[in-house]
């Protein structure tokens, strides 16, 4: 019993001795064999990790993520080690989990990274070189100009701003604001080049203020800019009926005053339909206080409304007026040619009848002019009679006539010819062409 318990010892004696004398002549950490150092022979030795990641971060920080070996035993850690695009030197990162951030890189720098899995077993060999490249490093921008704050109405302000004229490019901007002379800002954080500011107080005077950031960093605040919020206003009231007046057979003339109460009307709407018709009605907004409506139809009933608004609101319809175009005008005929009578040596007396077709006259057009001359002279919207006076004696006229009404102007009328006296107590001619 003595002798196998001596034989034993001198076996682990030498087993010990063998081992001491690996370790003295074993290669480096970077070359350690797949085999490994067993530190425990019940444990299996890890394989080689698998689907070695490395990406980009900013411009001094990669991020490495990794997977467990598809082979032996399961790590109880990793070693990771990087370095820079032709460096001699490796940095050595023990004990990592599955996931590694590696911070204070050189900007836009090329890392070759390796990782390797141990457990009690042993250590794996290193992983084949993963390579990334840090980001160009970005300045942080610099201070813009004081932004533009223009009034929308009682509760908002639009502010806008320019970048900054130094510095790196923003990616985004940081706003605050708050009212002037109190103590509590209100930021509003990464906003783009324009931002509406609502809900505020009316009536209220604010300063605002804007600083840009991107991945290099925070630009301070830009100088201050103030605006003030309007006065609330109130929505106007309801105007009273509106006045509907006659133009003719197509066209009514709508009027209307200011309602009595409620704020200022920047405008109207004005609305209109066929009494007692289909029901719709024709709106015409931003009317102004008077308004003709065009196009209606001939001797047919209309009723009529008016509301008022402003940047407050929209009053109520006011109550309704009504009017009637009037039937359609026909343009009257042609007359028969006038009479011409002589009176003396410088005047004719000229009459004439009504169409016998066409439309009712409300008036007449008179025109003469010496025979065989090329110049008319014309006497509008005449009666049913004119003498034509300062004529030159002993002259052959020629006259027409023409009717009128709101239908139009009808044609002229066949010439009738009348000669001045030549002297006081000689007799004129008339004749008719």
């Amino acid at each position: 019993m003595k002798y196998k318990t001596r034989a034993l010892t001198l076996k682990t004696l030498s087993l010990l001795v063998l081992v001491v004398i690996l370790a003295a002549f074993s290669p480096s950490s970077s070359h350690t064999p797949a085999y490994a150092q067993t530190q425990d022979a019940d444990v299996q030795l890890p394989g080689i990790p698998t689907a070695v990641n490395v990406s980009v971060i900013d411009h001094d920080s990669l991020q490495v993520t990794w997977s467990a070996p598809a082979s032996g035993g399961t790590p109880s850690g990793y070693d990771l080690r990087y370095k820079a695009a032709g460096g001699d030197s490796w940095t050595d990162v023990s004990d990592v989990t599955s996931g590694h951030v590696l911070n204070g890189l050189t900007p836009n720098t090329k890392y070759s990274v390796r990782l390797r899995a141990k457990n009690a077993g042993g250590i794996s060999r290193w992983s084949n070189r993963k390579k990334a490249t840090t980001q160009a490093q970005v300045l942080a921008p610099g201070v813009p100009a004081a932004p533009t704050v223009s009034v929308i109405d009682h509760d908002s302000l639009q502010v806008t701003w320019s970048a900054p004229a130094s510095g790196g490019t923003p990616s985004g901007y940081d706003l605050r604001y708050k009212v002037v002379d109190s103590g509590s800002w209100t930021t509003i954080a990464n906003v783009a080049s324009g931002r509406t500011l609502d809900g505020l107080t009316q009536n209220t005077r604010y300063t605002v203020q804007v600083r840009a950031r991107n991945a290099g960093g925070t630009g301070g605040w830009s100088n201050r800019t103030r605006g003030t919020t309007q006065a609330q206003v109130l929505a106007p009231g309801v105007p009273a009926a509106p006045a509907v007046s006659v133009i003719d057979h197509d066209s009514l003339q709508v009027t209307w005053s200011a309602p009595a109460s409620g704020g200022t009307p920047s405008g109207y709407d004005l609305r209109y339909k066929v009494v007692d018709g289909s029901g719709k009605w024709t709106t015409v907004a931003n009317a102004n206080s008077g308004r003709t409506l065009d196009g209606l139809t001939q001797n047919t009933r209309y009723t009529v409304q008016v509301r008022a608004k402003n940047a407050g609101g929209t009053g109520g319809w006011s109550n309704r007026t009504r009017g009637t175009t009037q039937a359609q005008v026909l343009a009257p005929g042609v007359p028969a040619a006038p009479a011409v009578s002589v009176i003396d040596h410088d005047s004719l007396q000229v009459t004439w009848s009504a169409p016998a077709s066409g439309g009712t006259p409300s008036g007449y057009d008179l025109r003469y002019k010496v025979v065989d001359s090329g110049s008319w002279t014309t006497i509008a919207n005449v009666a049913s009679g004119r003498t034509l006076d300062g004529l030159t004696q002993n002259t052959r006229y020629t006259v027409q006539v023409r009717a009128r009404n709101a239908g139009g102007t009808g044609g002229w009328s066949n010439r009738t010819r009348g000669t001045t006296q030549a002297e006081l107590g000689s007799v004129g001619q008339v004749d008719e062409e």
